[in-house]
């Protein structure tokens, strides 16, 4: 029975395919983050609208 081996060649694909997947679920976690901060700016900037129109009233 003989062991099948990558060459190197093959490795270096599949390590580069590592970092592209990599890179690519960081960039994804970094913009859902922003949109996270966003949204969560967004609720407070509301809050303060509502807050001071309840004052007001």
């Amino acid at each position: 029975m003989s062991e099948i081996q990558p060459s190197l060649g093959e490795l270096e694909d599949a390590q580069n395919t590592a970092y592209e997947n990599f890179f690519t679920a960081r960039d994804a976690v970094t913009a859902a983050g922003e949109r996270v901060a966003a949204a969560d700016e967004a609720v407070c900037l509301a809050e303060k609208k509502y807050m001071n129109s309840e004052i007001s009233v």
